[in-house]
């Protein structure tokens, strides 16, 4: 499968979401998918149909949920969000489980 993850500050592995977001996508790498990653805004509006017709579905992170969603929409793709910490989607840091 091809997919596209929209992620941010990757390019310095100062933290557990970078980190966990990088060895996702060397994971899938591992296993023969393809993953580009789209890191700016501007990246994401220069795509073009012709551009993403190759990708399956479009990950992200908490943090850029909202650039992941508004190309996913764009390509008529699906969306899968990684959440590296339930604590700012929960309610009040309520556990989900």
């Amino acid at each position: 499968m091809n997919f596209i993850y929209i992620a941010r500050g990757i390019d310095r592995l100062i933290g557990g979401a970078e980190i966990t977001t990088m060895n996702l996508v060397e994971g899938l790498r591992g296993l023969g998918h393809e993953c580009r990653i789209v890191a700016t805004q501007e990246d994401i509006h220069s795509l073009t149909m012709e551009d993403c017709k190759q990708y399956d579905a479009v990950l992200t992170q908490h943090m850029w949920s909202g650039m992941g969603r508004q190309l996913a929409d764009k390509i008529r793709k699906p969306l899968v969000y990684f959440c590296h910490s339930w604590e700012h989607v929960c309610k009040d840091g309520a556990n989900p489980n």
